[in-house]
């Protein structure tokens, strides 16, 4: 059995679809041939010189099918959407379809695998698979990613479904692929997809197929995943319905991935895909160890950077030798968090946190020049005009940092 990998728009222009990275190796290891095929980059570079008709489709990507409809294969409403592009854009548009589904199918896989990310990826897989069936249908089609199965669609309880019944797709994979995509290939017709509990083992990432100089990123970057779901449980979020519970890999395991890319790929910049990069203290202390040891040896240049999602903790748990190893460890940029300046808005969102422990937060990575990002929430069901002068507060209170530009 064989099968072709690929990634739908829209995603992020500037590194190579994770998600076929991380499959591509474990069909590979079962003993099933496949090939990946980064269509969001493609599409970007079909349209680089066309900048108005591609903000127009990626206008249509974005339009939310689960209001659109309710009438399960009415699908006027979704050509009505297309018909608000420019007849240009849209034979543009068709034009790209036509030609990577054709190439695709000259690939004679068994299966032809869709992976979709978000709610923004819908669209562009229904044209595709449209596309895919119209020039052969018997082609064989499995989705999976989270923009399969987190939402439902014009009646139907998710996109999988839907697009089964629209007998657009043949299978769909509603949760962690690594293991269940190899027991599709091995001709599985009951696949029960239950969350991996050791996800040290996989191999890493495989980016040989794609071809980084056609990504906005100059250092090649990649995305690395170093844990799936979160240690918190913050009322306004929804991982838990992705993630039951919190698995990490070895902080070494981490390490050895990113030196891995570096050697392979010449890849200096990394992305951590996780909800928290310190959810795990004892991981993350032992990532950042093997980093500033392969730093020493020379096993990476200083050049080696990373960014990622990072949780304020309180400052007993988190003291001033973290942010120095961070520091030597090649930390760039941290995305964090904080949501509101009001302790109360906080506690009621399930935050555990205090102001003193975002002010020192923010004080050490000034100090050892780290960036950031305060992801904030203004609106909160219990915030009052009090509450939100606390955010401003805040916001006033570190723009010091600001301009020494953390």
């Amino acid at each position: 059995m064989s099968i072709t990998l690929v990634a739908s728009p829209r995603t992020a222009n500037h590194m190579p679809s994770p998600a076929l990275a991380a499959l591509k190796p474990c069909v590979e290891k079962a003993g099933f041939a496949c090939s990946t095929i980064d269509l969001n980059i493609e599409l970007f570079n079909d349209l680089r010189n066309e900048f108005s008709a591609y903000t127009e489709i990626d206008s249509y990507f974005q339009t939310d099918l689960r209001y659109l409809s309710q009438n399960n294969f009415d699908l006027s409403p979704i050509q009505g959407e297309k018909n608000k592009m420019s007849v240009y854009s849209q034979n543009l548009y068709n034009l790209h379809l036509q030609n990577w589904a054709a190439r695709i199918l000259q690939n004679k896989h068994d299966w032809i695998g869709v992976s979709l990310l978000s709610v923004n990826s819908v669209l562009y897989t229904l044209d595709l698979c449209t596309e895919l069936k119209t020039q052969d249908p018997s082609c064989k089609i499995v989705l999976g990613g989270p923009g399969v199965s987190t939402f439902g669609i014009m009646g139907a309880s998710n996109f999988g479904v839907f697009m089964q019944r629209a007998g657009l797709a043949d299978e769909y994979l509603a949760g962690e692929g690594e293991y269940a995509l190899v027991e599709l290939l091995q001709g599985s017709t009951d696949i029960e997809l239950k969350q991996i509990d050791n996800i040290d083992v996989f191999p890493f990432p495989d980016y040989s197929d794609f071809n980084f100089k056609k990504y906005t990123n100059k250092n090649n970057a990649v995305a690395i995943t170093g844990s799936r779901g979160c240690v918190r449980n913050c009322t306004f979020c929804d991982i838990k319905s992705a993630w039951k519970q919190y698995r990490f890999r070895s902080g070494k395991n981490i390490a050895e991935e990113i030196i891995n890319h570096y050697e392979k790929y010449g890849s200096t910049e990394f992305y951590f895909t996780d909800s928290l990069i310190n959810g795990s203290l004892k991981s993350f202390g032992d990532f950042l160890d093997a980093m500033i040891e392969a730093r020493n040896a020379g096993r990476i240049s200083d050049q080696v950077k990373w960014s990622g999602q990072f949780i304020c903790r309180p400052i007993h748990q988190f003291k001033e030798d973290w942010y120095k190893r961070m520091q030597l460890a090649g930390a760039k940029q941290l995305h964090i968090g904080i949501e509101s300046g009001s302790e109360a808005v906080m506690h009621d969102m399930g935050k555990i946190l205090s102001n003193d422990d975002i002010d020192y937060t923010i004080e050490m990575l000034t100090k050892y020049n780290i960036q950031c990002d305060m992801l904030m929430i203004v609106g909160y069901p219990t915030e009052t005009e009090q509450d939100f002068n606390h955010t401003l507060d805040i916001l006033e209170r570190l723009s010091v940092d600001e301009e020494q530009g953390t």
